[in-house]
């Protein structure tokens, strides 16, 4: 049982690494900046944060799949 919590963690943390660093942060990064700009008065800031989740989106994705898989891998016996 430990084992196949362990192989769900480690698939968990694949498949959510990839969701929050490109879909969450890579892809409504864009979208952001893209509602920003079409914003009647141009919302600098929110171009500003939607650079900043582009930027991060690797960060953030290696974050969460390296905590989950580490995590697994302590279950890994």
């Amino acid at each position: 049982m430990r084992t196949f919590f362990a192989v769900f963690l480690i698939f968990a943390g694949f498949v959510l690494g990839v969701y929050v660093g490109l879909w969450l942060m890579f892809v409504g990064g864009i979208i952001a900046i893209v509602n920003a700009v079409q914003a009647d008065p141009v919302n600098g800031s929110a171009i500003a944060w939607g650079i900043v989740r582009i930027v991060f989106a690797s960060t953030a994705g290696g974050i969460v799949a390296v905590f989950l898989i580490q995590l697994g891998l302590k279950f890994w016996d």
